[in-house]
């Protein structure tokens, strides 16, 4: 496949409090494969862990698939942490996610990450959204 081309969000409510619980979906468009889960991260939930999750798992479902992936996600925190941010001149917050996601790109020729707006008609980025509340919903 010349490549794959998947949308990926985040949400939690309560964000950054106790008890919260982050989420993700992701939405490849050329295999129309969705996906969502939550939870299973040690440490504080945010809405920019459930967007670094998103984008780590899309990388995952695209590995030996493609050399060649192109992720949309509404938050650049998350882009600007996996492709900008030299994570060892600061301490960071989300260190071992933003790790994680940058070794997940290593098997690739390239990776591109785009930006795209949230909540505005962005098909993509609407499933995506829609999956990782529908895991909130299922996971009260």
């Amino acid at each position: 496949m010349k490549y794959l081309q998947i949308y990926c969000d985040g949400a939690c409510p309560g964000n950054g409090f106790t008890g919260a619980k982050s989420s993700y979906g992701l939405y490849c468009e050329e295999t129309h494969y969705c996906e969502y889960g939550g939870g299973g991260f040690e440490g504080k939930h945010t809405n920019n862990t459930g967007e670094l999750i998103g984008i780590l798992r899309s990388l995952e479902y695209a590995k030996g698939k493609t050399n060649h992936v192109i992720i949309y996600s509404d938050s650049q925190y998350a882009i600007n942490s996996c492709v900008l941010w030299n994570i060892n001149k600061k301490k960071k917050k989300n260190k071992p996610l933003i790790l994680k996601a940058k070794a997940a790109m290593i098997p690739f020729k390239k990776v591109e990450m785009r930006w795209v707006k949230g909540h505005n008609s962005c098909y993509g980025n609407e499933i995506a959204d829609a999956l990782s509340n529908e895991w909130l919903k299922e996971n009260r």
